[in-house]
């Protein structure tokens, strides 16, 4: 199934899919969909707004105050292109507070295994992508689970060291 497919069927959810999404971009979206939203469900959050653009994807799911973001980005600007995994809280649908009140997979890496030296995922291409997309699913288990699981005790402590850095 073709990832737009998916969408038209779920026309509901998106938000906005501007010009023609890039090959890269829709290929990313359908095996985040296959791989990490299967994930993110069994913990009872649900599709919220997706957005597929030419240069760009963001899908998130919400449960109560709590979302997950995968935010990806292949803009000529943004070299090098990335990838990431989002976790927050929002206190009402506009969600304009994620900017400051979120934190990316990479910083509970950090503080989990204080060794880890990666950042962002490198957003993958052709062959690259599934194997990516499988290894951050497999870190969001293993780094943000007590999060999915609803306990946010671990992101609070991350987010309060984040923003005493601003």
């Amino acid at each position: 199934m073709r990832i737009l497919d998916f969408f038209k069927k779920k026309s509901k959810l998106i938000d906005r899919i501007e010009d023609k999404p890039s090959e890269a971009q829709s290929r990313f979206a359908e095996i985040v969909m296959g791989i990490i939203a299967p994930t993110i469900q069994k913990y009872g959050f649900e599709l919220y707004k997706t957005e597929i653009k030419k240069y760009s994807t963001n899908i998130t799911w919400k449960k109560e105050k709590q979302f997950v973001k995968v935010s990806a980005t292949n803009y000529p600007t943004d070299h090098p292109f990335f990838y990431n995994l989002i976790l927050g809280e929002t206190s009402n649908n506009d969600f304009f507070e994620t900017d400051w009140n979120s934190i990316a997979l990479w910083k509970f890496k950090n503080e989990i295994d204080p060794e880890n030296e990666e950042y962002e995922y490198s957003f993958p291409i052709g062959d690259q992508v599934m194997p990516s997309i499988k290894k951050a699913n497999n870190e969001l288990e293993k780094f943000a689970k007590s999060f999915l699981k609803g306990n946010i005790e671990l992101y609070h402590k991350i987010l309060a060291e984040q923003n005493a850095k601003k």
